[in-house]
């Protein structure tokens, strides 16, 4: 026979106790974590999962001592497009972008994960492996890919592939600095040559100038004394 006795020491889980622990539970898709701005420093978590989206902070403003408590707002994936105040946290603390990634998840959306790679990551591991029709098809994919795509990073590391050894000379880096990575990929070699050539040659004539001019004013400032 089943004991129907109840134990009235143990509280009673409540339906958003429940609805809270689902969430919890529930797996998770997105994480975000950033601190809040001065005066607060308050560090803040973002965690949405397959049942809703929770938002934890904890105050780093307490007496020396104290361990910070985290508090906590929980909102399931169809009540937080309507929770005016934790959207706004959210936007104040980890900006527009990461409030509008967290709403596209919970209508069912999908994220664009590779605009969301790091650079570096991105051109060492993705775009080295792109042929150059590849590369400027997906610079018509978004503003992000467009500007990273012609990003002088990325034309920079193709330009040491392309050159198996990885030297490059210095006249070549200045060169770059001065005409953008991009431009010196697509120079052929002969016409690079060239430019290179005339780059030494106007740092040569700087500096037989400048050397002219130190032995120019030691000789007036000799002549002085």
């Amino acid at each position: 026979m089943a004991d129907s006795r109840i134990d009235i020491h143990k509280p009673a889980i409540t339906p958003e106790m429940r609805e809270r622990i689902e969430i919890r539970s529930a797996r998770k898709v997105y994480e975000r974590s950033a601190q809040a701005e001065s005066p607060s420093k308050d560090f803040y978590q973002l965690v949405v999962t397959e049942k809703g989206v929770l938002l934890r902070w904890w105050v780093l403003t307490l007496r020396h001592g104290q361990k910070p408590v985290p508090n906590e707002s929980v909102a399931t994936c169809e009540d937080f497009p309507h929770d005016a105040i934790m959207l706004s946290d959210i936007e104040r603390v980890f900006g527009v972008e990461v409030k509008e990634d967290a709403l596209r998840i919970v209508r069912g959306g999908e994220l664009d994960w590779l605009s969301r790679l790091p650079t570096s990551l991105f051109i060492n591991e993705i775009a080295v492996h792109l042929d150059l029709t590849s590369l400027f098809q997906l610079g018509r994919v978004s503003r992000h890919f467009r500007l990273l795509c012609h990003s002088n990073a990325l034309w920079e590391k193709l330009f040491y592939v392309q050159n198996v050894g990885g030297v490059v000379a210095d006249e070549v880096k200045e060169l770059a600095r001065e005409v953008g990575w991009k431009k010196v990929y697509f120079t052929n070699k002969l016409k690079l040559r060239m430019q290179v050539a005339r780059l030494r040659e106007k740092r040569v004539s700087k500096e037989e100038m400048s050397a002219a001019h130190h032995v120019t004013f030691l000789t007036e400032n000799k002549g002085g004394n």
